[in-house]
C-alpha cells in the first residue's frame, strides 16, 4: 500500500516526536528543582492560579495541564511538571521538523534542523524541568506550521487553528506573541491591500480568543482582586517586569552575555549553514512571504532578549534559537540540494552528533578556569557548573536532599 503524503508527515512527525520525548524522559529531573522551575512545581502543585499584580507570572495553561497530569498519573506533582515540559518540548520539536520538510520537501535537513534545536542547550535545559516555555515554543511553533499550510493551501480552518495555537501560547507564556503579532500584521496588510478576507481576520482572532480562555480567567480574578482594568493588563503584558521589558541600559554586557548564550546553544560549526539558509531563503523558491516573515522574526525575537536583563536571560532567546535551528536545516537543503548527498548527509550527522560531548568539556574548562556565573549565592548540593552547562538533568537530586535537610532543622509544622 502506498503512503499518501499526509501519511508520511504524521509517521515522520509521530517517529520524531517519539524520539525526542524519550530523549528528555531519560533525562529529566526526576523530582524537585531549582530556581523559578521549582516554584512552578509548588504554583502545580497547589493548583495556583493568582499572583497579585504578576498575572503575566502564571502561566495557567502549563498549572493546569501539570496539576491534573499530576493528580492522574501514578507519579508527584514535581515530576508531572517536569514531565509536562518534556512532552511540549518533544512537540515543538517535531513541529520544526514538518516546519523544514514543508518548506523543502527534504527529510534529512528537517531531521538536521530538528537533531540541532534538541541537542541545543536551552531548549534541552527547558525541556526537562518544570518551565512554560516548553507550551510557548510548542505554540510557536505549531503556529509557523499552520502558516505555511495556509500558505500552501488557503482553507479557512488552518488560520481558526493558527489563532487557536497562539491562544494556548498565551496561556502558556507570553513569548510566542511577538511571532504572532508579525503574523497577524501581515494578513491585516493584505486586507487593507484587497487580498485577503475581513473574514479570515476574525477566524484567526476568534481562535486566538478560544485558546486564551485561561489567561482571560487569571485576568478576571486579577481585576476583581485591584478593580484596576488598566493595571490588570498591565500585569498580564509585562507584570512586575516592566523595567526589565524596556530595558536600554548595560547594553554591552548584555550583549556580551547574548553571544555567550549564542555559543552555548550551538557549540558546532552547524550555525554556519544558518548564514547560508537566511540568505538563500529569498532567492530560492519558498512561498514569497515565509523569508521575510522567518527574517522579521528572527530580529524581533533576538532584538528582545538581548536587552531583557533578568536572571533567565537565555530562556527568552529560545524563539530565535528555534529559527535559526530552521535556517540550518534551509541551508542545508538549499546548499546540498537533495536527501542523496551521502557525503554531506554523514558529516552533518557527525557534527550534530558531536554536540553531545560539547556540554561536559564546556563544564570542564569553567571549572578548570574558575568561570564566574554571577550567581548571588551559594546553594549547597547545587554545582553550578554541572547545572548551568550540562543540560541533561536526570542527576538533579540537590534540590530534595537540601528541602529535607532544611526541614529536619525546623520545629515540627512550622511550615
Amino acid at each position: 500500500m502506498q503512503l499518501t503524503q499526509r501519511k508520511i508527515k504524521f509517521l515522520s512527525w509521530s517517529a520524531v516526536f517519539a524520539a525526542v520525548l524519550l530523549l528528555y524522559t531519560l533525562t529529566l529531573a526526576p523530582d524537585l528543582v531549582w530556581q523559578d522551575q521549582g516554584d512552578y512545581q509548588w504554583q502545580v502543585a497547589e493548583l495556583n492560579l493568582n499572583r497579585p499584580g504578576d498575572v503575566v507570572r502564571v502561566h495557567p495553561l502549563f498549572i493546569v495541564v501539570s496539576h491534573y497530569l499530576g493528580r492522574a498519573a501514578p507519579w508527584s506533582y514535581a515530576y508531572s511538571a517536569n514531565f509536562v515540559s518534556a512532552l511540549f518540548s518533544a512537540i515543538a520539536a517535531a513541529n520544526v521538523f514538518l516546519l523544514v520538510y514543508l518548506l523543502t520537501r527534504g527529510i534529512w535537513p528537517a531531521v538536521l534542523a530538528t537533531a540541532v534545536i534538541t541537542f541545543s542547550h536551552t531548549f534541552w535545559f527547558v525541556g526537562v524541568q518544570a518551565q512554560s516555555y516548553s507550551m510557548s515554543n510548542a505554540a510557536f511553533t505549531a503556529g509557523l506550521v499552520l502558516l505555511v499550510a495556509y500558505i500552501r493551501q488557503p482553507r479557512q480552518l488552518w488560520l481558526y487553528l493558527l489563532g487557536l495555537a497562539f491562544g494556548l501560547g498565551i496561556s502558556a507564556h507570553m513569548m510566542s506573541q511577538i511571532g504572532f503579532a508579525v503574523i497577524f500584521i501581515w494578513f491585516a496588510v493584505l486586507w487593507l491591500k484587497g487580498k485577503f478576507a475581513f473574514s479570515g481576520l476574525l477566524k484567526i482572532v476568534a481562535g486566538w480568543a478560544v485558546g486564551a480562555f485561561l489567561l482571560w480567567f487569571v485576568m478576571y480574578l486579577e481585576y476583581a482582586r485591584s478593580g484596576d482594568f488598566t493595571a490588570t493588563v498591565a500585569s498580564a503584558i509585562w507584570g512586575k517586569w516592566g523595567d526589565a521589558v524596556f530595558n536600554l541600559g548595560r547594553f554591552y554586557i548584555l550583549i556580551a552575555k547574548s553571544a555567550l548564550f549564542f555559543v552555548l546553544n550551538f557549540p558546532t560549526p552547524l550555525v554556519l549553514l544558518a548564514v547560508g539558509g537566511i540568505w538563500l531563503s529569498f532567492k530560492r523558491d519558498l512561498p514569497k512571504p515565509i523569508p521575510a516573515l522567518l527574517a522579521i522574526m528572527t530580529v524581533l525575537y533576538g532584538v528582545f532578549a538581548v536587552r531583557y536583563d533578568v536572571p533567565n536571560q537565555n530562556h527568552f532567546f529560545m524563539p530565535m534559537y528555534i529559527l535559526v535551528a530552521v535556517y540550518i536545516g534551509l541551508g542545508f537543503a538549499f546548499m546540498f540540494s537533495t536527501d542523496n548527498n551521502k557525503a554531506a548527509i554523514a558529516a552533518s550527522g557527525l557534527l550534530a552528533a558531536a554536540i553531545l560531548p560539547m556540554y561536559p568539556l564546556m563544564g570542564y574548562i569553567a571549572r578548570n578556569y574558575e568561570v564566574e556565573f554571577g550567581t548571588r549565592r551559594h546553594i549547597p548540593y547545587r554545582d553550578v557548573y554541572r547545572y548551568y552547562i550540562i543540560p541533561w538533568q536526570h542527576n538533579q537530586t540537590g534540590p530534595r536532599r537540601f528541602a529535607e535537610e532544611v526541614l529536619e532543622t525546623v520545629p515540627e509544622n512550622a511550615v
